[in-house]
C-alpha cells in the first residue's frame, strides 16, 4: 500500500471505518485544538491541521450563522482529505 493515503482512500480500502470519522468530527468540534487523534488501529491524524488547511471549512466554521450541520459537513470534508499518519 501507498505512503500517505488520504482519510477517503483509507475508507475505501477498509482501513477506517465511517464511525472512526464521525467520532473525529466530534471530537474536533468539542475540541479544535485537538493534535494526534487516533484513526482506526493504525492511523492517527492531525484534526486542528487537517482543518486549518481546508479555507472553505475555516470559513464556514467562523460563520456565525452556520448551523451545527453544515459544520459537521465542512469538517469531515476537511478529515477526508488530510492524509494521516501510520501508528
Amino acid at each position: 500500500m501507498a505512503e500517505n493515503l488520504t482519510v477517503t482512500s483509507l475508507l475505501a480500502r477498509g482501513l477506517i471505518s465511517n464511525a472512526d470519522i464521525a467520532a473525529a468530527v466530534t471530537a474536533y468540534l468539542s475540541a479544535p485544538e485537538t493534535t494526534a487523534y487516533p484513526l482506526g488501529d493504525q492511523f492517527a491524524l492531525d484534526l486542528c491541521t487537517a482543518v486549518a488547511a481546508h479555507p472553505f471549512t475555516v470559513k464556514t466554521l467562523k460563520h456565525g450563522q452556520a448551523g451545527v450541520s453544515a459544520r459537521r459537513a465542512a469538517v469531515r470534508t476537511a478529515l477526508m482529505l488530510a492524509r494521516p499518519e501510520k501508528r
